[in-house]
């Protein structure tokens, strides 16, 4: 029985799916009510709680922000967080291209080091 239930909901998500992509407007119109009334439930409950005033309600909210993740993320901002990643992408590529030069000037040090090699061996052997 579990099983079936179960098949019938994968079902009406797979339908749901289809829908939501045949009709995005109605979608995201349904999807924003949605948050809307979550989060009218949300400050109706805190209103109905008594003792959920100011001073509580930013100890509660700030110590949940906090032991989350998510007050820095918030409010730094997701902008600055990509902007820092884009900035260390750009810095290992900077660092790639360094590396890059280094190495095509070692092998050219290392080719004229052999052909040094070689005329020093050349005159050694003409000198015996």
């Amino acid at each position: 029985m579990f099983k079936r239930f179960t098949n019938s909901l994968i079902r009406f998500k797979n339908h749901l799916k289809a829908s939501q992509v045949k009709h995005p407007v109605v979608y995201t119109i349904l999807g924003g009510t949605a948050i809307v009334l979550l989060w009218k439930g949300i400050w109706d409950t805190a209103d109905a709680i008594p003792f959920l005033d100011g001073p509580v309600l930013i100890i509660i909210s700030l110590s949940v922000l906090l032991i989350s993740g998510l007050f820095f993320s918030f409010f730094a901002g997701e902008r600055n967080l990509i902007s820092n990643i884009k900035t260390e992408e750009r810095l290992t590529k900077e660092t790639e291209k360094e590396v890059r030069i280094e190495k095509e000037t070692l092998e050219e040090v290392k080719k004229k080091l052999e052909h040094i090699d070689k005329d020093l061996h050349s005159q050694n052997r003409s000198e015996n």
